[in-house]
């Protein structure tokens, strides 16, 4: 007999997760005494963990307000409290627990590129799942999971996946890829604040083509848009800047951009002064990479594995 949750069993959740996030927006007390009860943490966690016939994590697509599991999901994530209780729940369970449960996060983001969901939904989706992985990985145990489940790297290899849809749609590039700014930018600052494994994390968004996905941004930024053009502006300095790690610079060649990307960036009134800086900044990186003995990439400028 096949025990596998089925279609009932979606059902049954997405209308159980709609009631509790109607229910913590009726009033803050109970939502506060709801986030910090360990049963409701670890309803959440069931919730999140089940998988369907096929092994697919549940996620209602269909539903105008968003998938409720995720609804659900972020309002835990997002207090503090609530946030150190669903610690608990998780550190409570067998310690190959937390790796699942970061697996089932990372594989979220991967189901947004299905292609029964909407480019909208898919990045409102995405979107959403970012800001709660933000908040999770703020403790460093669970982050380290993150990690091992190569978080950083599949986000935005999703988010480039979105991006490659709405070419391949043929969707108004500007309109879109616009909208493709925000999750981008808290993947960014996901990758860039903090004080642990910075360069490691450049690499992995780097790996997951993050730089291609912020030339296809940049290349469709209208002139007048000022404010997506100079948070990508920021975005290009970091990237600049963390070229000097042999790490990051080769995970970018690797990536084998072509030399002419991003050529028409050059006439940008705001971002074609930063571009063509970046560029040459990556060229000459790359013919002092060249020139260095191959040593399998044991040389490196960051020694400190608590970094990279």
């Amino acid at each position: 007999m096949d025990d596998t949750p089925g279609a009932d069993f979606r059902i049954a959740y997405f209308t159980q997760a709609k009631f509790f996030c109607d229910l913590l927006n009726a009033d803050p007390r109970i939502r506060a005494a709801i986030l910090t009860t360990p049963t409701f943490s670890d309803l959440l966690i069931r919730f999140w963990m089940t998988l369907g016939k096929n092994e697919e994590s549940f996620m209602d697509f269909n539903e105008p307000q968003g998938c409720p599991i995720i609804h659900l999901f972020l309002k835990l994530a997002s207090d503090d409290d609530g946030r150190d209780v669903l610690y608990d729940q998780i550190f409570d369970r067998p310690p190959e627990f937390a790796c699942d449960f970061a697996e089932a996060m990372v594989d979220r983001f991967r189901r947004c590129t299905s292609q029964r969901v909407s480019i909208t939904r898919a990045i409102a989706i995405a979107d959403g799942l970012l800001t709660a992985t933000t908040h999770l990985v703020s403790n460093r145990t669970i982050k380290q999971r993150f990690i091992t489940a190569d978080y950083l790297t599949t986000i935005s290899s999703t988010l480039n996946s979105i991006s490659m849809n709405v070419i391949n749609q043929q969707l108004d590039l500007s309109h879109y890829l616009t909208m493709l700014i925000r999750p981008i930018h808290k993947l960014f600052q996901m990758a860039s604040e903090g004080d642990y494994r910075l360069v490691g994390n450049w690499k992995d968004i780097v790996t997951g083509d993050f730089l291609t996905l912020l030339i296809r941004i940049m290349s469709n930024i209208r002139p007048n848009d000022m404010a997506p053009a100079n948070i990508c502006v920021v975005m290009l300095r970091f990237a600049c800047w963390y070229t000097v790690y042999p790490q990051v610079l080769r995970a970018i060649i690797n990536k084998r951009i072509p030399e002419n990307s991003g050529t028409k960036l050059l006439e940008h009134p705001i971002l074609g002064e930063h571009w063509a800086g970046f560029r040459a900044c990556l060229r000459d990186r790359a013919r002092v990479h060249a020139t260095l003995p191959d040593d399998g990439g044991v040389g490196t400028l960051c020694d400190n594995p608590k970094v990279c």
